[in-house]
């Protein structure tokens, strides 16, 4: 389950019981994007649930429909997620999406990777 996965929108790859994803470049998320996620994902995850460290510095939009998707059903198999945004305005759309769309899971918002990977450490401990 190491080898790295990828589809249209992500990379997945399991390192140290989390799960890392990372958007490609300029990508435009809307609900049949985010259920192509959610349904690889859960694929990979091969029925084991672990805390997820989410890069999302590479997206450009996400509509209305996908937030809730992914806050709610696209939560399935997940301890925790660390949303990584590197600039104001993936910040802002993080903000909207924890406060607005409520995660069904724990989740939170950094800016750099090192503070993602200890905040999930936490979840770490109990993968089913």
């Amino acid at each position: 389950m190491n080898t790295p996965f990828q589809n249209d929108y992500v990379t997945i790859c399991l390192l140290q019981e989390i799960l890392y994803i990372h958007y490609k470049q300029a990508q435009l998320i809307n609900f049949a994007a985010a259920k192509a996620i959610v349904r690889d994902r859960i694929r990979y995850q091969d029925q084991v649930s672990y805390p997820i460290l989410c890069d999302i510095s590479a997206i450009k939009y996400i509509d209305y429909n996908a937030r809730n998707y992914l806050a709610q059903e696209g939560s399935v198999l997940t301890k925790a997620v660390a949303l990584i945004c590197r600039d104001a305005e993936r910040q802002l759309m993080s903000d909207y999406y924890v406060t607005v769309c409520q995660p069904t899971v724990p989740t939170a918002i950094f800016s750099e990777e090192g503070s993602a990977v200890k905040y999930l450490e936490n979840y770490k401990k109990s993968l089913l």
